[in-house]
């Protein structure tokens, strides 16, 4: 690991019953790969960039599945974004479709590798700072997950968290 393909969406095609994400009309492109888990670990799934033919309007779209046919797919994880992430586990297979949707023909490359959470990922493996104040800390939530039990926060409009890491500060005096 990693692994990384070309591939391209160019006279690719839209199946009746795949995804609705991946376009749902006979303009739609997309093509699928399977991967098999051959740990579990949490990684991460990039689909960018998309070159498109001139005059095509591109709108990219990932989805990760498990199941054997269309009709029995269960959703993963899905994206109109270049990037998805997710925990896979050792020995499941995983159907990866990508999708110039909505007319995009082009050239992509996905690439797959493994994105391990920071070190104060989870609320017990919280990071000590301070006590002095005032106080500044570089952190970086990049691949951070989400704990059961974490309460939603609404910022902007948007509910999360979606990458929470975690900090313990004892103030040097009351």
């Amino acid at each position: 690991m990693p692994l990384s393909v070309t591939a391209s969406t160019i006279e690719a095609t839209f199946e009746a019953g795949e995804p609705a994400i991946l376009g749902g009309n006979a303009a739609s492109r997309s093509v699928w790969f399977s991967w098999t888990a051959p740990f579990s670990r949490h990684v991460q799934l990039e689909g960018c960039p998309f070159e498109t033919q001139p005059g095509s309007a591109a709108n990219d779209a990932i989805g990760v599945y498990t199941g054997t046919s269309l009709a029995t797919l269960t959703k993963v994880v899905e994206t109109e974004n270049c990037t998805v992430e997710f925990d896979a586990l050792a020995g499941v297979e995983y159907k990866i479709a990508y999708s110039g949707n909505f007319a995009g023909e082009g050239i992509f490359t996905l690439a797959l590798h493994e994105a391990p959470p920071p070190a104060n990922d989870a609320f017990a493996a919280a990071t000590t700072i301070g006590p002095k104040v005032p106080l500044a800390v570089d952190g970086d939530n990049s691949f951070a997950t989400i704990e059961a039990g974490e309460s939603a926060l609404v910022v902007g409009g948007l509910t999360g968290p979606t990458h929470s890491v975690w900090y313990r500060w004892t103030p040097d005096r009351a």
